[in-house]
């Protein structure tokens, strides 16, 4: 057994079980076997959608915010917004180093949780 993370909710999943292949760089359109996918499924790609209620922009955003258990620091994530035009690239980035603050929330479990956040915010 351990905890999962769905949206702002932690679940409690049992018998899971998932292999993951790290990539070199971080970004980009995700492989899947091998064979590389549209750039939609690039977790730094802007568009905005609604996550158990929460609005997002990318899924780095979700994935990020996901890092901590206590609101507020999930809502200062959340309020990024990308800018308009071609600068709009740089949003993923941006939400990636909002999340590299180790606010006492993070969830020290994290390391067994991060697949499966991704997975579901992508």
């Amino acid at each position: 057994q351990r905890e999962a993370v769905t949206g702002s909710w932690l679940v409690l999943v049992t018998g899971f079980t998932r292999s993951t292949t790290v990539a070199g760089a971080m970004g980009g359109p995700c492989l899947v076997e091998g064979h590389g996918q549209p750039d939609i499924t690039n977790n730094f790609h802007v568009q905005r959608f609604v996550l158990n209620g929460v609005e997002f922009y990318c899924a780095e955003q979700a994935f990020q915010a996901m890092k901590f258990k206590d609101p507020s620091d999930q809502a200062a994530i959340r309020s990024l917004r990308p800018q308009p035009g071609p600068a709009a690239a740089a949003f993923g980035r941006q939400c990636f180093r909002a999340g590299q603050a180790r606010h006492p929330s993070f969830r020290a479990e994290w390391d067994g949780l991060k697949a499966e956040v991704m997975y579901r915010v992508s």
